[in-house]
C-alpha cells in the first residue's frame, strides 16, 4: 500500500529521522474512526506523559494521579523500578481535563474491562495508513523531539527527568520533596501543552472533528470550570 502521506522515517534529503512532522502525526490521528476510541485515548495519554506503552496501559487514576499537587506517578504501587524507569511527572491541565471527562480509574478500558494491550490494534491502524513503522513508541519519540523547540526552552535535566532517564540515587531524597514544588517540571509541562496545541492546529477532520467540538462545548460551559480539552 502506498502511504497516504510522506514516509516520516526519512527526511526530504533521505536521511533517517526519529519523529514524524506535525502534519504527518495529524494525518495519523485524522484517520481514526469512532470505533477506535481506545487508540485515540492512548494517543492523548502518550502525548501528555511521553510514557512507554506499558506505563500507559497500567495507569490507574486513583492510585497514580495526585490532582491536588498536579502529579502523575507513572510507576504503579507494587512495581519495582528497573532499567525502564517510570518517573513522577507533572499533570498537565489538558490531561487533567481528559481524565475528568473519561471518569474511569483505568482510562484504557474497553467493554468495561481494562485493556491489556493495544499493539495489534495499533499495528492495524498504522498499516491501514500505509505507515507500518509508526509504532506506539513513535509518540514518545515525537514528544521528546518536539518539546526541544518550545519557548521557553526545556533544560536537558528536565527533559531527561520527564523521560525517566534520571536515576541518580544520591538525589532520591531531594526529589521526594522536590516534586511537590509548584515549579517541578513546569517547563516540560508547558512545552507539552505547546506541542499539543501546535498539533491541534494541523489536524482534526471527520469523526474526530465532531467529537472534539462536543467535548469543547461541554468543558467551556459556564457551569464547568475544567480546562479546555484539546483534540
Amino acid at each position: 500500500m502506498e502511504p497516504k502521506w510522506p514516509n516520516f522515517s526519512t527526511s526530504p534529503n533521505g536521511t533517517e529521522r526519529l519523529a514524524p512532522t506535525f502534519q504527518e502525526f495529524g494525518s495519523f490521528i485524522d484517520e481514526l474512526s469512532k470505533r477506535q476510541e481506545l487508540t485515540f485515548r492512548y494517543i492523548v495519554l502518550a502525548l501528555h506523559t511521553w510514557a512507554r506503552p506499558e506505563a500507559i496501559m497500567d495507569l490507574r487514576v486513583g492510585a497514580q494521579v495526585e490532582f491536588e499537587h498536579g502529579l502523575v506517578d507513572l510507576n504503579p504501587p507494587g512495581r519495582r523500578q528497573n532499567e525502564k524507569r517510570r518517573p513522577v511527572i507533572r499533570l498537565t491541565d489538558n490531561c487533567r481535563g481528559w481524565l475528568g471527562h473519561w471518569g474511569q480509574d483505568a482510562p484504557m478500558t474497553w467493554n468495561g474491562q481494562p485493556a491489556k494491550s493495544l499493539k495489534r490494534t495499533w499495528q492495524r491502524h498504522a498499516a491501514d495508513c500505509g505507515v507500518p513503522e509508526f509504532t506506539r513508541y513513535t509518540v514518545r519519540q515525537f514528544m521528546a523531539t518536539r518539546v526541544r523547540r518550545a519557548k521557553p526552552p526545556v533544560s536537558a535535566e528536565e527533559h531527561s527527568q520527564w523521560l525517566g532517564h534520571v536515576g541518580d540515587r544520591a538525589h532520591r531524597t531531594t526529589r521526594i520533596y522536590e516534586k511537590f514544588d509548584p515549579d517541578y517540571l513546569a517547563d516540560c509541562a508547558r512545552a507539552t501543552e505547546w506541542v499539543i496545541a501546535e498539533l491541534q492546529e494541523t489536524r482534526i477532520g471527520g469523526w474526530m472533528r465532531a467529537n472534539c467540538a462536543q467535548i469543547v462545548r461541554r468543558v467551556e460551559s459556564p457551569r464547568n470550570s475544567a480546562p479546555q480539552l484539546r483534540f
